[in-house]
């Protein structure tokens, strides 16, 4: 959309939004104000594409809701902005689930700390069904994400000693390794050099739930991001991904490699070609390292 200086109650769309929201506040027919304000965030959503200059609009919007209700609190600039991020969170109605049914206070908390909507369902239903308070579910969460970060860092340490002690050629290259593409900087979790297959190595790190977007495709990416940043294609195969999930109930591993004209498949540690997985540790290996270090924390 091209750039425009026109004010957003000079444009008809921003009546309707204006309108729309309005109705929403003066008709609630029942709803909690949890429920009011996601569908207040969703009326935001519908119009966000025609907001060239969205912050403008969502400060007028604060603006007139309060002069509209100036009895009502709750229209800041800051906390339609939450509601935005709500609605965009659970697109879904969310009338039967427990996000419904938190104080909005811990929806600022939810939506502020966490992106992934399987830990955002976790810790909604949690907070619900236990009656947390806001500095209760803060904890949590802070909690539960360096408890996250503590286990890779030690499930990489771990790694990192038994590849290159294994005898199977492995050489540490990095922890979390920098690439950038088109000025945005990605981070490998580790990377190895295989002296014998004469290729990268890729570990992924899985310790959290996987977002809608982030399944195994990202560990294809990144073998897409060494073979073409990294990897010499006269001297060096194409590069080997490995993903250690420990998200679910117990270890999986899984494999990405791809032939020289195909992008790479994940698949099972089966599925390593015969002289691959000569120089490889077996997966029994990798799962029994990966659940030793699980077994050390709660």
């Amino acid at each position: 959309m091209p750039h425009t200086n026109e004010r957003p109650d000079s444009v008809s769309w921003y009546e309707d939004l204006l309108n729309e929201v309005k109705e929403t506040v003066a008709c609630p027919h029942a709803r909690s104000r949890t429920e009011t304000y996601w569908e207040i965030g969703r009326c935001i959503l519908r119009h966000e594409k025609e907001a060239d200059w969205h912050t403008k609009v969502v400060h007028r919007l604060s603006a007139d809701l309060r002069t509209a209700f100036p009895h009502q609190r709750g229209f800041s600039r800051r906390n339609l902005l939450y509601m935005q991020q709500m609605a965009r969170s659970w697109p879904e109605p969310i009338t039967q689930q427990p996000v419904s049914r938190l104080p909005w206070g811990h929806i600022t908390v939810l939506v502020t700390h966490l992106k992934a909507r399987s830990e955002l369902d976790f810790y909604a239903s949690a907070a619900d069904r236990h009656g947390w308070s806001r500095a209760t579910l803060q904890r949590s969460i802070a909690q539960r994400l360096h408890l996250s970060r503590s286990l890779a860092d030690t499930l990489a340490t771990s790694l990192v000693h038994f590849l290159t002690e294994l005898g199977l050629g492995f050489a540490f290259v990095g922890r979390r390794h920098p690439v950038t593409i088109r000025g945005e900087k990605f981070h490998i979790d580790l990377l190895f050099y295989h002296l014998r297959l004469r290729r990268y190595v890729v570990i992924e790190l899985r310790t959290k739930p996987p977002t809608r977007r982030d399944d195994t495709g990202k560990l294809g990416f990144y073998l897409e991001l060494v073979d073409h940043l990294i990897r010499d294609p006269d001297r060096d195969d194409t590069t080997l991904g490995l993903q250690l999930n420990t998200s679910d109930t117990t270890p999986t591993c899984r494999i990405a490699l791809r032939g020289r004209t195909h992008s790479p498949a994940v698949n099972t540690y089966a599925a390593l070609p015969p002289r691959v997985r000569t120089h490889m540790p077996t997966e029994q290996d990798l799962l029994r390292l990966t659940q030793s270090v699980l077994d050390e924390y709660p």
